[in-house]
């Protein structure tokens, strides 16, 4: 087990299409708020853990938010596999006695800046495992998660309305959540039904969203937690893992296409750390980039059999009284797309009891960054 390690602050900016300000203030302003949350200062934090992809500066984040000691800064890579990462290299930190509390963040202008979805950021031809889709066509995520949805699909026999009840269900959690892009907008059939193709079978509602926001987290030691306000909430696990051969979102040369990788090393890793069989949890927070690859992991680590995860999902078992409430908050799908960081801070609020779509009875929960991608994952519980 991960023994000593929690997180004890959660802090977010507003999630937007247009933020108006640049990604430093964004992670400056999502720092503070986690620091107000913890009833931190700056003295009490020594240690800043992101992403290679962010594009701020540890030295600007120190100045801004007057850090008096930076001792520890890292940064992880695969964009959205690596939001539990972050987590993972703090609580690394933390237990090597390198720092003594960790700021893990994520700053973004997804939308009004970079667009991960536009295609512009594919890199050349020739560029490493890219030349096995950029050559063939698959310039955006999208078209390469399409191509394994629509197998998927052929697999099992579905209909290219399959996908529909996880759109429907994470824009019905966003729709009561004011922190939410579509607060007060549940999604109906009709309208996901009516929304244009992006990769087939990918409708618009089975994408992500392309968000401006920031999120940031804090870690210390549990003796150390016992000094701030927040609910500590226990790292019982935290995991990393590459399968082999891996190419995100494009497995499609694999001798079985649908096969996360990384999920195996996933679960082997969180189970021998915490004791917690992973398929036991009682909810989970898993990286909805695309509809299609939540049915996948949903599979993967065990919640439900193979092919099944769609009609899990129309029987309503994503719910609150379901089987495994899932992305409460409303996900990527229908809060914000910050790479998997939201998805830890519900965590956190559920297990706190905080959540604005609070799950009556809940002691565990699973937190997974990113699928069909080097991915991270972590299980939190209560103290």
């Amino acid at each position: 087990m991960v023994s000593g390690v929690s997180i004890v602050g959660i802090g977010a900016t507003d999630f937007s299409k247009n933020s108006g300000r640049s990604e430093l203030q964004l992670a400056v302003e999502a720092i503070a708020d986690c620091l107000r949350d913890a009833g931190a200062s700056p003295e009490d934090v020594d240690g800043l853990s992101t992403f290679t992809m962010n594009e701020t500066s540890e030295l600007d984040i120190r100045r801004e938010i007057r850090m008096p000691d930076l001792r520890f800064f890292t940064r992880v890579p695969f964009g959205g596999g690596g939001g539990c990462g972050t987590i993972a290299m703090a609580a690394m930190a933390i237990k090597s006695g390198i720092a003594k509390s960790v700021v893990a963040y994520r700053s973004l202008n997804s939308a009004s800046k970079i667009r991960f979805g536009s295609g512009d950021l594919v890199p050349p031809p020739e560029s490493g495992d890219q030349r096995l889709f950029v050559n063939v066509g698959l310039m955006t995520p999208a078209s390469r998660a399409g191509m394994t949805a629509q197998y998927y699909l052929h697999k099992y026999g579905l209909p290219d309305t399959a996908y529909a009840p996880f759109a429907l269900t994470a824009r019905e959690y966003a729709a009561t959540n004011p922190a939410a892009f579509y607060y007060k907008r549940p999604l109906s059939l009709e309208e996901y039904l009516d929304a244009p193709w992006i990769s087939h079978p990918l409708r618009r509602f089975d994408c992500c969203q392309e968000s401006d926001g920031a999120v940031a987290i804090l870690i210390t030691s549990d003796e150390r937690a016992k000094d701030f306000r927040g609910i500590p909430i226990k790292v019982a696990a935290c995991a990393q893992s590459c399968g082999f051969d891996q190419i995100g979102l494009a497995q499609y040369w694999s001798e079985d296409m649908l096969e996360l990788p990384e999920i195996p090393g996933l679960v082997r890793q969180l189970q021998e750390q915490s004791g917690i069989e992973v398929k036991t949890v009682d909810a989970a927070m898993l990286y909805d980039h695309f509809t299609p690859l939540v049915a996948l992991q949903l599979e993967q680590f065990g919640f439900c059999e193979p092919g099944e995860a769609t009609g899990f999902a129309a029987d309503g078992q994503l719910r609150i009284g379901g089987a495994l409430p899932l992305n409460t908050h409303g996900g990527h799908l229908g809060e914000a797309y910050l790479h998997g960081m939201s998805h830890i801070c519900e965590a956190v609020r559920q297990l706190r009891g905080e959540a604005i779509n609070q799950i009556l009875e809940v002691e565990t929960l699973l937190v997974a960054s990113a699928a069909a991608t080097p991915n991270s994952a972590l299980i939190l519980t209560k103290h």
